[in-house]
This record gives C-alpha cells, sequence and structure tokens, in this order.
C-alpha cells in the first residue's frame, strides 16, 4: 500500500532532511531532479523554478523577500516548527511496474504519481488554510512549499517518492502572516493519504488499466521483497560498499533489470501484468453494456476476440510469405534470360 510521512522540521535536525535534495550527486544517485515551488504564496513571494537553496534557507525560518511582502508578523515559538516534510510514497507493486516496466508504462506511472501527489499536496494546503476556490477575494493566508521528486533510496532500491517541504507560515493578501500549529498538520495526515491513494488509482486506471481487478481476479502480485532484492544491498547487510552506486539513470534502469530477471520478476512480468490490467479494464466495460450482461460472458468475448487477433495475424504472414515466393518465382526466369543474353554478347 502507498505510504506517507509527516516529519517536523527543527532548527537543529531540519539540514539533514533537505540538504540531500540540494545535492546534485546525491540527487543523481536517487533518481530524482530539481525542486520545484507549489501553493499560491509562490507568486506572491515572486518565487521561481527550480528550487535553490539560498531561496529555501532564506523562507524555512519565516524570513521573505523584502521586496513581495514584509516579514512574518507573528511571534512563533521557539519550540515551534520550521515547516514539515510531507513524503509521498507509491505502493510496492506500482513501484515495481515503474521500474521494471518498458519505456512507456513507465513514463505513464510516473505521471500519475506527480499528478496524485500535486493534487494531494494542494489539498493539504486548501485544508490547512482554510481557503475557497477562490483565494485571491478570501483573506485567507496562502502557503508555499518546495516540492522534489524522485525515483530510488540511499541504497537505490526503487522508490517512487514525493517529498515536500511545507514552511510554517502563511501569507494573507493584505501582507500579514501567520504559522501553523504541529497538531494542524498531523491531524490532516490521513485525508492526504487517502486522496493521494484515490487519485493515483484513478489515473493509474485512466493511463494503463484497472489494476484493482487484475489484483483480485487474476491475483498477479510482484514478490513481496522484490524491491529490496532490486537495491544495491539486497540482503539488507554492508554490500553496499561492495556495489558502487550507479551515476545515471540508465545505468540503473539496467542493473534493475537484471536483478529483476535474477530474481525472475522481469520486464516480461511487469509486461504481462499491465496487459492484464487494460484487458481487465475492457471486460468492466463490457460488462456493463446490456449485451453481455456479467464479467464472465465478456470475458469469454474478449478471449475470443484475442484468438480470433491471433489466427488473422498468422493467416496474414503466410498470405504475405505465399507472394513474396511467388515474386521470387515470377523474377527468377527473367534474371535466368537476362544473364544468358549478357553471356551470349561477350562471347
Amino acid at each position: 500500500m502507498h505510504s506517507l510521512a509527516i516529519i517536523p522540521l527543527y532548527k537543529l535536525t531540519a539540514a539533514a532532511h533537505y540538504r540531500p535534495y540540494f545535492d546534485d550527486k546525491l540527487r543523481t544517485e536517487r533518481m530524482g531532479g530539481p525542486g520545484r515551488w507549489l501553493g499560491p504564496a509562490a507568486p506572491w513571494l515572486r518565487l521561481h523554478d527550480p528550487v535553490t537553496l539560498r531561496d529555501f534557507e532564506q523562507l524555512l525560518p519565516g524570513r521573505v523577500s523584502a521586496s513581495a511582502t514584509p516579514e512574518r508578523q507573528d511571534s512563533r515559538s521557539s519550540h515551534a516548527p520550521l515547516g514539515w516534510a510531507v513524503l509521498l510514497r507509491a505502493d510496492p507493486t506500482t513501484t515495481a511496474l515503474w521500474a521494471l516496466g518498458p519505456v512507456g508504462a513507465r513514463q505513464r506511472i510516473a505521471r500519475a504519481h506527480v499528478g496524485a501527489a500535486r493534487s494531494a499536496l494542494l489539498q493539504l494546503e486548501t485544508t490547512l488554510t482554510g481557503r475557497t476556490n477562490s483565494p485571491l477575494l478570501s483573506n485567507h493566508p496562502a502557503s508555499v512549499m518546495a516540492v522534489f521528486n524522485s525515483g530510488a533510496d540511499e541504497t537505490q532500491r526503487p522508490c517512487l517518492q514525493t517529498t515536500a517541504f511545507l514552511l510554517n507560515f502563511g501569507l494573507r493578501p493584505d501582507g500579514t502572516s501567520l504559522s501553523y500549529r504541529e497538531d494542524q498538520v498531523a491531524e490532516l495526515s490521513a485525508q492526504v493519504q487517502l486522496h493521494y491513494g484515490v487519485s493515483l488509482a484513478a489515473m493509474l486506471d485512466r493511463y494503463l488499466g484497472s489494476y484493482q481487478a487484475v489484483f483480485t481476479e487474476y491475483r498477479v502480485h510482484p514478490p513481496a521483497d522484490l524491491l529490496t532484492r532490486l537495491s544495491n544491498c539486497p540482503e539488507g547487510g554492508q554490500s553496499k560498499e561492495t556495489v558502487p552506486p550507479a551515476r545515471t539513470a540508465d545505468e540503473l534502469w539496467a542493473r534493475w533489470r537484471v536483478r529483476g530477471e535474477a530474481n525472475h520478476w522481469g520486464r516480461d512480468h511487469a509486461l504481462r501484468l499491465i496487459t492484464l490490467a487494460k484487458h481487465a479494464i475492457l471486460i468492466d466495460r463490457l460488462s456493463r453494456d446490456h449485451f453481455f450482461g456479467s464479467r464472465r460472458a465478456a470475458r469469454q468475448w474478449l478471449a475470443a476476440q484475442i484468438r480470433m487477433k491471433a489466427v488473422r495475424r498468422v493467416e496474414a504472414r503466410k498470405v504475405h510469405q505465399k507472394q513474396k515466393a511467388q515474386t521470387l518465382r515470377e523474377t527468377k526466369p527473367i534474371a535466368a534470360q537476362s544473364q544468358s543474353q549478357t553471356q551470349g554478347h561477350s562471347h
């Protein structure tokens, strides 16, 4: 199942959480990209992508740009967090399909995860600030967060994850600001996790097919510990020291593919699951038609269509081979005649 973690950032420990996302070497090893600003307060603060360490560290304590709005006007307790790290992680099956599937499916899964995470984070910001659908017409505060997407953890284990650093201040259109309590953010975790899960499932069904039907009817799952086997520490030991981290995304994709095949769950298995998902959603649509009346009838009809398509493909191949052979038979006498005429002229 997908997971969510909300970690408060305090002054003494905050750097350990956000610094790796600004390190080019570590970011490359984790298949991450530059950060992006998210939230309605970003335009007010005149923030531009990508997220820079200088801008982030300036905003983290609550200091905002003098050209945008004055510094926050509330008195925050010294024990209050500077912000929160919100980690949204896709479920293991979706991550395995993303890591081992073909390029087209990989891109669609990544797009679904990023879209679902963005929707959940905006829902978190809207619920936390209490804004309406027209934030410019209300005096409710607006927040900003720095969002980073990555595809691997520190052991280069496949990990389709979005990390958002929600800064602990809200800006109002009139220039005033406020901070949030830790319990306000913590009590929204279940709502954000549910929103992300529903959005991810809907986007995956739209892009690839019905995964739920595949899991319940076909019972096709990758092994529970497959993602750990794909990492540089497959046994959970200290093997990371003997396996240097991959330096490029292509190298890491190749490692995952080889390790997946070695564990009897590679690209062909991922492709089979994706194909079944496409067929499953088609069966769902067909079963809603009055002509079929049941999922079993729809499944039988679809299987017959697949067999018929395979037979037609074989017949078309035979016709093509027959035409090719006939063309060779017709051109062979002409070639022989022209060769004999050439020899006669030479004599």
